[in-house]
């Protein structure tokens, strides 16, 4: 991070308010040896300063770019896609850190709310095992009892521009796709359940 004037000059402020009061401590003279010392040792405290922040930025799972690997490994990704994009590297990571502190049921709403954390807008349908004293005209007939299955609705394509000052050199400037969506869905069904997907021209 490029250290500014204005940081600079902040610590070497903060170093003349720490210095002992007398006049062997005075800094009227900006070329003092005084002066020049806290000059000397200003560029590194605004540096480790700089980096301070920048640690603040990467315990963030949404903003985390330098640690965003460590984080990826300490939740087992990548697992069944590999994302092309920081973007979504940190969608995919961020799904994943919602799923696993989720302490509710796994319904429908848990299901939307999942593929929005990961960037993609969903309708979930959940399917019910037909009853002839319940079913009604125009419900799908299903008569086997071991298929329990949801679908997912959502648009073909989910379109992502790289945003420069958060994409990295490698990034794609455009991507789309549900590579990422499937994954994601798939992770947090449980294994009794069998998600279907269905894609649409345009799902608002």
């Amino acid at each position: 991070m490029a250290l500014t004037s204005h940081a600079l000059n902040a610590y070497q402020q903060l170093l003349v308010a720490l210095l002992p009061q007398g006049q062997a401590w005075a800094t009227d003279d900006p070329n003092s040896n005084l002066n020049q010392l806290l000059s000397a040792l200003a560029p590194e405290l605004t540096r480790i300063g700089a980096r301070v922040e920048d640690l603040k930025r990467e315990m963030d799972p949404r903003t985390t770019i330098e640690m965003l690997p460590d984080w990826e490994q300490a939740y087992g990704l990548p697992d069944c896609v590999v994302a092309t994009s920081v973007s979504m590297r940190r969608s995919m990571l961020l799904a994943r850190v919602v799923a696993e502190v989720w302490q509710g049921v796994i319904d429908a709403a848990f299901i939307v709310h999942i593929a929005a954390v990961a960037g993609y807008t969903v309708q979930v349908e959940e399917s019910v095992l037909s009853r002839c004293d319940q079913a009604v005209c125009g419900d799908a007939l299903i008569a086997d009892a071991g298929v329990a299955e949801f679908s997912v609705h959502a648009s073909e394509y989910t379109y992502r521009q790289a945003i420069a000052g958060e994409a990295c050199c490698d990034d794609r400037i455009e991507d789309w796709g549900n590579e990422v969506l499937e994954c994601v869905i798939q992770w947090i069904t449980p294994a009794h359940l069998t998600p279907l997907f269905f894609y649409h021209g345009d799902l608002s």
